[in-house]
């Protein structure tokens, strides 16, 4: 099947805080023939990425959450609420992959156990 995949520039804006903001805008357009393409590619000429870095028991993890905005400085307005929207999912995603990492290392690794800090 033949798709239209957008080709994004990323540009990183990072503030004196921590709180760090990806703007991938649309810059070109190339059409491929797909296989299995799985998810939704978006076709917004701007999306905009919160960036965190959270601690787990298997050391630091980087997440990624959509911001809807339309402007760099209201990305940067609207972080922190974005980020506790998907903090829980992103910590119940995590947990579970360590999980997963802890039962294949041992076999008799308990299961639930893990705390985010």
């Amino acid at each position: 099947m033949k798709v239209i995949i957008p080709i994004r520039k990323v540009t990183v804006f990072q503030a004196e805080d921590g709180r760090k903001v990806e703007e991938h805008k649309k810059t070109y357009e190339i059409t491929e023939e797909v296989e299995g393409v799985e998810g939704e590619i978006s076709e917004e000429e701007t999306v905009f990425l919160g960036a965190a870095h959270i601690q787990t028991p298997m050391g630091t993890q980087e997440i990624k959450f959509p911001i809807e905005a339309k402007s760099v400085p209201e990305a940067f307005e609207k972080y922190m609420e974005e980020l506790e929207k998907n903090m829980e999912e992103a910590k119940s995603t995590i947990v579970r992959a360590s999980e997963n990492d802890l039962m294949m290392l041992d076999d008799n690794a308990p299961s639930g156990n893990i705390i985010l800090g």
